[in-house]
């Protein structure tokens, strides 16, 4: 299936404080982009407005299937996202979010057994766990789990290594890899290591 998503002369303030002004890009699947900057620049808002959290200030973002245009509950229900800004439900457990999420998306069989799926991110034998409980690095692994459990054709990271170990980066190389393999990939970083991620580079620094 082909994918696209246009992002066409976007701009955003908060106030009077301009982010940015003009950020123009076209991606198709498969295929992966950087945005990069320094702090400040606007990255993480940027990702926001393309996932519709929040509404640009001037231009246009289109999500695209075979040409033709996506609704929002449509898009939503294709993309994954990982974001210091999302949190899981830390009342509940490691397999009560799993379900509790596989569930909103309607997912076959949500009540399921997740330990293999906790295996697979490092998180053995945490199915019982409170996830306010697990360490930064652990919530880290866990966003990824929830994020990527219905196979999106979007994925979109907002500083995705961050509080990951050497393990845990090599779990998201992995999920990258397959990710611009198969799929969009959008990620937001300062990382300089981290710009390989992507086919190319949006820089927000004007």
């Amino acid at each position: 299936m082909r994918y696209e998503l246009v992002c066409e002369g976007v701009g955003h303030r908060f106030g009077s404080r301009r982010l940015f002004v003009d950020v123009t890009f076209r991606l198709g699947t498969p295929g992966s982009i950087c945005v990069v900057g320094p702090n400040g620049s606007g990255k993480s808002t940027l990702l926001k407005l393309l996932v519709g959290l929040i509404l640009p200030v001037r231009g246009r973002i289109a999500w695209r299937h075979e040409g033709t245009p996506l609704g929002a509950t449509a898009v939503r229900s294709l993309l994954g996202f990982v974001s210091p800004d999302l949190q899981l439900y830390g009342e509940l457990t490691a397999a009560e979010n799993l379900t509790f999420f596989a569930r909103l998306r309607r997912m076959p069989h949500p009540n399921r057994d997740w330990s293999e799926a906790l295996r697979d991110v490092g998180l053995e034998g945490r199915a019982g766990d409170r996830v306010g409980n697990l360490s930064s690095g652990q919530r880290q692994r866990m966003k990824y789990l929830v994020a990527t459990l219905h196979d999106p054709p979007f994925l979109l990271l907002d500083e995705p290594t961050s509080n990951l170990d050497d393990p845990g980066r090599e779990l998201v190389e992995r999920i990258v890899d397959r990710q611009r393999a198969q799929g969009l990939l959008i990620v937001a970083t300062n990382d300089k290591e981290e710009y390989r991620f992507g086919d190319r580079v949006v820089s927000m620094v004007e």
